[in-house]
């Protein structure tokens, strides 16, 4: 994006993360979700050009580009992911993290996932993506972590991108054991 750096995330993030000490009855999260393998896994149906104002010829197009490739140890064709070394990938990949994004920003606009507590003011992000990582930021209440969990669940289901939890994690600054029992 025009004007905009690659470690602008990094210090939106920093000061999303000392919003966590922000005094609040449920407390303030901030989860890290790592991507499972996010290239590899990607379901081809789920990438419908189609839905983002494409035409018929272009979503074609890429169809064909997806469709063939071929894994040469037995010659057999692929049927998800997308090529790490092909330059279109990252495009398409973009497009993928566009419906994350406006499936999480949905849930945080109905009030679904609350926001951090912050001081009056200052409205907190809800999310940042980063390539397969994403940082969501909200509240720790049951509510909002049970929509996020039910949402990346379905995006899962829909997208062949699941969460992968032993690279995943919460960051509080309440370390109580009741508290972080609750979010996990």
């Amino acid at each position: 994006m025009q004007g905009r750096q690659i470690h602008d995330c990094i210090g939106i993030a920093f000061e999303a993360i000392n919003m966590l000490s922000k005094k609040v009855k449920e407390g303030n999260v901030t989860y890290k979700v790592d991507i499972h393998k996010a290239f590899d896994t990607l379901n081809w149906n789920f990438l419908v050009l189609k839905h983002f104002g494409f035409h018929h010829s272009f979503f074609s197009w890429i169809s064909t580009i997806l469709r063939s490739t071929m894994l040469f140890v037995k010659f057999f064709p692929c049927s998800r992911g997308v090529r790490h070394d092909d330059l279109l990938s990252p495009l398409l990949f973009c497009l993928v993290d566009d419906v994350l994004s406006r499936g999480i920003s949905k849930l945080v606009n109905d009030n679904m996932i609350l926001h951090m507590a912050s001081p009056k003011a200052y409205l907190t992000l809800s999310h940042i993506l980063y390539v397969d990582d994403i940082f969501v930021f909200c509240r720790a209440n049951n509510k909002s972590l049970k929509y996020l969990s039910i949402f990346l669940r379905k995006y899962g289901d829909f997208s062949g991108q699941y969460v992968n939890n032993s690279k995943s994690s919460f960051l509080t600054v309440d370390n109580s054991t009741r508290f972080i029992t609750k979010i996990q």
